[in-house]
């Protein structure tokens, strides 16, 4: 695991993150869609979002992008 630090998170981003999570929670879903998830809810909560960088960053080649 990379050594980076830590942001400050708010309550906010943990209630976004939780949500995201709660919608998947049942759902048979591998890392990689998990990852795509995540991408996509992003991107859509910020335009300047770069998600070609996200998945680049965590190894995850999609040529949809």
């Amino acid at each position: 695991m990379q050594n980076f630090k830590n942001p400050i998170f708010q309550k906010r981003h943990y209630e976004f993150i939780a949500d995201i999570l709660k919608d998947i929670r049942n759902v048979e879903i591998t890392i990689e869609e998990v990852i795509e998830v995540f991408a996509d809810e992003f991107a859509k909560s910020n335009p300047m979002f770069d998600k070609k960088k996200f998945l680049d960053r965590i190894g995850v080649n999609n040529e949809s992008n």
